[in-house]
């Protein structure tokens, strides 16, 4: 985009807005769940989401963390077509979902993973996964199941530190990007006002502890879902029968 065509949108959508942060009001819900579904013709695949408040970034560099190693802990699979033949290797490899999947009741997933997303007021943790049409309620059971499973199910030690090998290594490899640099900085400021060196930051999320983990699992359970979908979804469950799930 040429300089001048970009500070002409500049001046069209933002010079109006009014000056100043905005805050939130005393009181005032950040994440309120919801459902969104898209229904469509035809026998193809249906996209599920549910997510779950999560902490923010002003929850300081410890809920943060384990918002992060939680997400590592459940991890994803790339399985296409079903089957665990195209499981996802490496550190996800070990996760809770990737190994899950070579259980043959999971065979009919065709991708399934966890998101960990924390904002300046807000946060989301949740399980995004494709099947076919006619399985969405069977996904969106294991889904839940997952979820569930972290905030019931001990986490052993040799869990615990695979998935904060995994949690470490995509914030180093974020680190040597433009972007991820970027990013990391606006994180950074969010959390504590200033920059942190990469090896503060690796040292917090070594003494993320499991209870820390199940903590930020066992909150997220207390809170609304919200759900989005897509596809004919003839066998999506209704949005309080999920919200009942998770209890």
């Amino acid at each position: 985009m040429e300089h001048n065509a970009f500070a002409d949108a500049l001046d069209k959508y933002f010079v109006g807005l009014p000056e100043g942060v905005a805050e939130v009001a005393a009181g005032t819900p950040s994440f309120v769940g919801g459902e969104s579904m898209i229904r469509t013709d035809g026998s193809g695949l249906a996209h599920v989401a549910v997510g779950l408040a999560a902490p923010s970034l002003g929850a300081g560099h410890a809920q943060v963390h384990a918002l992060g190693v939680l997400q590592a802990l459940l991890g994803s699979t790339g399985a296409h077509g079903g089957g665990a033949g195209a499981a996802r290797l490496g550190p996800q490899g070990h996760s809770r979902i990737a190994r899950s999947i070579h259980n043959d009741a999971h065979s009919f997933i065709h991708s399934l993973a966890a998101f960990a997303l924390p904002y300046s007021d807000a946060g989301l943790l949740g399980v995004a996964g494709a099947a076919a049409d006619h399985e969405a309620g069977r996904l969106v059971d294991v889904m839940v199941g997952f979820v569930k499973d972290a905030a019931a199910l001990p986490i052993s030690d040799a869990e615990l530190a695979r998935a904060k090998a995994a949690y470490k290594l995509r914030l180093a490899a974020g680190a040597e990007t433009a972007e991820g640099a970027r990013d990391d900085l606006g994180a950074q400021l969010l959390l504590a006002g200033k920059r942190t060196a990469l090896g503060e930051t690796l040292k917090a999320v070594d003494a993320v502890s499991a209870a820390q983990v199940q903590a930020v699992a066992k909150a997220a359970l207390a809170s609304k879902p919200a759900i989005a979908s897509i596809g004919s979804l003839v066998t999506m469950p209704r949005y309080d029968v999920v919200a009942s799930l998770l209890k």
